[in-house]
């Protein structure tokens, strides 16, 4: 006979199996809807080949500057002078064995992200809500924009929110020293991380007034920072202060949340369900567990509205604790407590309306490897060193040639010119916005080369002479 002991172990056993396989399962859908989207939410982002240029330029010794789009800071991130080389390494380790595709870019992000995703199901479990909330929200936060955007581009926020995540799991669980080193090292990663490191300290204090010991802990902590920081960017300084002394474009109050809410009027959705949460906690509030994030959170509002140089990729940052925020609010009354689930289904809308209009459209490694054929063939045309070759380009074709290759069809002048015949409209791109016609009327040029991608018209133009 089964003994009362060893029932107690079969059903403890039982409930921790479902509490491990219920995240896992949630997870695992989360990772395959991410590498089905791949290409889909959005095929030609520039982001991708643009990020992507900065890692190439790091590890091959073309210069940390932005040799590809030729933006200085702070207009954007300028290569990987002043931020960004951690997770440039970490995308160099990856790609100098599998080749710089587009595939293996993506899953890397694609990896961190659901692994951090993971990190704040601990995190949510760990400030007292139940595993039912921490399911929903693990859920909203997984099928949010922000984040699948993340998952489907090679930007660096894939390693600002791995550590932001860490960071936030280890400040729940009162590690304070290594929550705040974790942190601002994500600052690392990108400038914006700077609220994160804001949002871990107000998650430490929970409220309560910084002790001596936690001021030491937060000085030291961010001078070992400063130290990696100097040995990781040593004429960072001198960068920073010559682009802001260039700056001269209007500042626009609301930063961040103004071009995710305002610019893009589909995410009013998330905006009232966050104001009806809002009114929920001001009746609700002292009956409401969870409460450490309030103070966090708001700190993190304030900061994306504030802070310039606006752009939607850092809501990743906001998403989980405003995610955490409004089902807390909704779920202290019942009848309400679905309502959050219509963030999940627009959202759904959305990626199955994306899924369907870039069915088509992508391209594959036997596209890449075409377009690098063909760029190769020109070059034998023209009695030119692949090696030295200066290639000005449509920015999605990057991936054909990134040594010497050139982005900027309106400014740079080069060897050869790779661009679409005319322009291709998909959401989200503006593939061939510099198209081949536009690039002979602007320079005395002639095609050499003319080819389908995806029956696209990619044409190969030069002002040398052919042989």
């Amino acid at each position: 006979m089964t003994s009362d002991v060893d029932r107690a172990g079969y059903r403890a056993k039982e409930v921790i199996g479902r509490t491990i396989l219920i995240p896992i399962a949630i997870l695992t859908a989360l990772f395959s809807l991410y590498c089905l989207m791949f290409q889909k939410y959005r095929a030609y982002d520039i982001d991708n080949p643009w990020f992507l240029s900065f890692s190439y330029s790091q590890h091959y010794g073309g210069g940390m500057n932005d040799q590809f789009m030729k933006v200085p800071f702070p207009d954007g991130m300028d290569g990987t002078r002043i931020f960004g080389r951690i997770a440039a390494g970490l995308q160099n380790v990856v790609l100098m064995r599998t080749g710089w595709l587009p595939l293996p870019a993506v899953l890397i992000s694609t990896t961190f992200i659901v692994g951090s995703l993971a990190l704040w199901w601990l995190t949510i479990l760990k400030m007292g809500h139940s595993k039912r909330f921490a399911c929903i929200s693990l859920l909203l936060i997984g099928f949010s924009e922000p984040v699948i955007s993340a998952a489907e581009k090679t930007r660096y926020e894939f390693l600002g929110f791995f550590l932001f995540s860490l960071a936030s799991y280890l400040a729940v669980r009162k590690m304070n020293v290594l929550a705040l080193c974790v942190v601002l090292m994500s600052i690392e990663t990108q400038p914006v991380a700077i609220l994160c490191a804001v949002f871990v300290v107000a998650l430490i204090l929970n409220g309560e007034r910084p002790t001596k010991a936690l001021v030491l802990t937060i000085g030291s902590s961010v001078l070992l920072f400063l130290v990696v920081y100097w040995l990781l960017h040593p004429n960072a300084i001198h960068y920073i202060l010559e682009g802001l002394s260039k700056k001269n474009h209007n500042y626009i109050l609301g930063g961040t949340l103004r071009a995710y809410l305002v610019s893009r009027p589909r995410h009013l959705v998330e905006a009232v369900m966050g104001i009806a949460s809002c009114s929920l906690w001001v009746r609700f509030g002292k009956t409401i567990t969870g409460r450490p994030i309030l103070g966090p959170l708001t700190c993190l509002f304030i900061g994306l509205g504030l802070m310039p140089h606006p752009n939607v990729s850092y809501m990743i940052y906001l998403i989980p604790p405003a995610v955490v925020f409004i089902v807390a609010g909704f779920s202290c009354v019942p009848k309400y407590s679905v309502l959050p689930a219509c963030l999940l289904v627009v959202n759904l809308i959305e990626f199955v309306y994306l899924y369907h209009v870039n069915q088509s459209e992508g391209f594959s490694n036997r596209d890449i490897e075409l377009v690098a054929l063909e760029i190769r063939k020109s070059e034998g045309l023209c009695r030119l060193s692949d090696e030295k070759v200066k290639i000005v380009g449509d920015y999605s074709l990057w991936y054909a040639h990134p040594l010497n290759y050139s982005g900027r069809l309106d400014l740079d002048w080069g060897d050869l010119y790779v661009c679409f015949k005319a322009p291709i409209h998909v959401p989200g791109s503006e593939v061939g916005a510099w198209s081949a016609d536009s690039v002979e009327r602007r320079r005395k040029v002639k095609v050499i080369d003319r080819f389908l991608v995806r029956g696209h018209e990619v044409e190969i133009l030069t002002d040398r002479q052919v042989f």
